[in-house]
């Protein structure tokens, strides 16, 4: 309960093993002591007394006790199983199998099978050592009794350390033995033989499953639920995916009068709490506008649309598009996309820079008299807008060439004598991949827009993103760019991020040893004050990515036989009916080449990474990973390659 007593702060579980019931006074109401110091009896000061509710109406006896203002200390609501009877305690639904001693059993089988295996172990062989042996190694004439016993117990000893136990599995004995000359008898000869073990020690799994199943049977689950149905015997004959699925279908209607048992003390709070807190209740019109802002995060709104000018200004549109027809796809994008790039924090802030920054035409006109701040506003509102706007039309493509109505999808046609008329399918696809692209490559514009001015805009330092790049070997398409020309293409560049995730953890880190890479990431997560220190590790970083990305990109053609989303292709220039321009498919030995290349190039930039490595990290340095195998063959009797 609350200070002031009229409200609660939380519903806390009390643990069984910590509280004992006071007897029942003339009313049939009861106390509860708490206490950590149970099952010994607690002292003065070591417990706390608190109200038990009355199984008949909790409600009505929560209300007495408020009424009373005996609610500021707590109380107890007792959830059972079922109606306690008058009972204190009340006995769970698994005492029918304890009583019956199938707890006991399913505890005892797997004590008396460590037991077995145990004693099994060591009672494994019958070594027999003729006295002959004994009285030649160690002669009764050079030894008393007691060292003589003494040295005999101390050898045994050893004989039973080297040959027992795992470690000494499969190790061989050697022993020496004589011959009488005169009739050929073997004399002094060790004898081991092994131990005929009779036990079986499966015989007490059924028994246990069988005291398995019982205490499941208690406790009214179906052991199939589980997955343990016997092979053979009582419980045999049920198993089967139908027989699992009728069972765990069974146990959920069964479990559905403990579900209301311990939803009964969260009733109770709802239902005081709205009580004395009504604005609490769900139809509370604040929380209904909260709501509904929510819905509209958006950098497009109807207020700015201006006949469409709002979004022809980082798109080609015609300028009679309507708000109402665009307002789902471009709110679609945006929380599809921006918001999970930029994060909750920074999505919220270009909303704000959207609704209340600087105007953009304001900016044209007079770029002169605007801030820096308010330049850069304008510049990251004008990346989102442009992200937002492709992505929105390349992502609700088909819905928005076509109408949706109750006579359900048409194809939308112009009957007004307009010259214009449905693009051709070639165009379509152009379109669409444009679309793509330019939304795509704008969100990889917007994170070097940030990452640049992460002073600036700190709260895109909470995003995934922002934490995932700071970490990151290869950061960017500029990365990329750097080895393989892939034309800034951001499409390309999540295609590549399994393989340069591989490639980093995989062979660069094996390459330069663990203490480097794990150096290397620590210096790029927590930059180092030192200006020389931050230059050689952003020097290392671009020395690994070169590596990562022509090792990634070689396991991208070798996987797939393509770099770019559409393949590997050359561009010729013929007459043709969709234009000059005809794009084919790079053949099979080409891209055998084109992966070659990247291997050998592959290595030169591990050349060149490990120069750096000994220049600015000697202390680092582990040696070329390339040369473990080579050996010095001279003077040996073998030559290794």
């Amino acid at each position: 309960p609350s200070a002031a007593g009229n409200s609660f702060a939380g519903v806390n579980p009390v643990n069984a093993l910590y509280r004992r019931y006071s007897e029942v006074d003339e009313y049939g109401a009861c106390k509860c002591i708490v206490s950590g110091y149970w099952p010994q009896r607690p002292d003065k000061g070591q417990y706390t007394r608190l109200d038990v509710l009355s199984e008949y109406d909790p409600q009505m006896h929560a209300e007495v006790l408020k009424f009373a203002g005996k609610v500021k200390d707590g109380f107890i609501m007792p959830v059972r199983d079922s109606w306690s009877n008058d009972d204190l305690y009340g006995m769970p639904i698994w005492w029918p199998a304890y009583v019956c001693g199938w707890v006991e059993i399913a505890h005892l089988i797997p004590h008396f099978l460590k037991k077995a295996y145990k004693n099994q172990i060591t009672w494994k062989w019958h070594v027999q050592i003729p006295y002959s042996y004994w009285e030649k190694k160690y002669p009764s004439k050079d030894y008393s009794a007691k060292e003589r016993e003494a040295a005999i117990q101390k050898y045994m000893d050893s004989v039973e350390q080297n040959l027992c136990g795992p470690d000494n599995a499969e190790k061989p004995i050697f022993s020496h033995y004589a011959v009488n000359e005169m009739n050929g008898r073997i004399e002094e000869e060790w004898k081991i033989k092994p131990l005929e073990n009779k036990y079986q020690g499966s015989d007490n799994l059924p028994v246990s499953a069988a005291a398995n199943s019982e205490i499941l049977f208690a406790l009214m689950v179906n052991p199939n639920v589980l997955g343990a149905g016997m092979p053979g015997g009582t419980y045999a004959g049920n198993q089967g995916g139908s027989n699992i699925r009728e069972a765990f279908l069974v146990n959920i209607a069964n479990a559905w009068i403990d579900r209301q048992n311990i939803l009964d003390p969260i009733e109770l709070y709802i239902k005081m709490m709205r009580a004395a807190f009504p604005q609490y209740r769900i139809s509370n019109p604040r929380y209904r506008q909260r709501y509904q802002k929510n819905i509209e995060l958006m950098i497009f709104s109807a207020e700015k649309w201006n006949n469409g000018k709002e979004l022809k200004a980082v798109m080609k549109v015609n300028t009679a598009i309507s708000f109402d027809m665009m307002e789902a796809p471009l709110r679609n994008a945006f929380r599809q996309y921006l918001v999970p790039l930029l994060g909750d924090a920074m999505a919220g802030e270009v909303v704000e820079i959207y609704e209340f920054g600087p105007n953009p035409d304001v900016l044209e006109q007079n770029t002169e008299g605007a801030t820096e701040r308010e330049k850069l506003d304008s510049r990251l509102l004008e990346i989102c807008k442009r992200a937002n706007a492709n992505l929105a039309f390349w992502n609700d493509f088909d819905e928005i060439s076509m109408r949706i109505t109750d006579a359900g999808f048409q194809r939308q046609k112009s009957d007004n004598g307009e010259s214009f008329q449905q693009v051709y399918k070639y165009q379509e696809d152009n379109l669409r991949a444009s679309l793509r692209n330019k939304g795509f490559n704008a969100l990889d514009e917007l994170l070097e827009f940030l990452y640049a001015h992460i002073a600036e805009y700190p709260e895109f330092a909470s995003s995934q993103a922002y934490q995932d790049r700071k970490s990151a070997i290869v950061r960017s398409t500029a990365d990329v760019n750097d080895v393989c020309f892939i034309n800034g293409s951001r499409i390309v560049f999540l295609r590549l991020q399994p393989h340069l995730k591989f490639a980093e953890e995989m062979l660069l880190q094996p390459a330069i040893g663990d203490k480097l890479y794990e150096h290397l990431i620590d210096g790029l997560v927590n930059p180092p004050e030192d200006e020389e220190a931050r230059k050689s590790v952003e020097r290392l970083r671009l020395s690994c990515s070169r590596y990562i990305v022509a090792m990634a990109v070689r396991r991208l053609l070798m996987e797939t036989g393509s770099v770019t989303d559409r393949g590997l292709y050359f561009t010729a220039v013929q007459p043709g009916e969709k234009g000059n321009e005809e794009k084919r498919p790079v053949d099979t030995e080409r891209i055998a080449v084109q992966i070659q290349n990247l291997k050998a190039d592959a290595d030169m930039y591990m050349t060149v990474l490990l120069r750096t490595v000994r220049s600015c990290f000697e202390n680092f340095y582990e040696g070329d990973p390339r040369q473990i195998y080579d050996r010095d063959n001279d003077h040996k009797r073998t030559f290794w390659t």
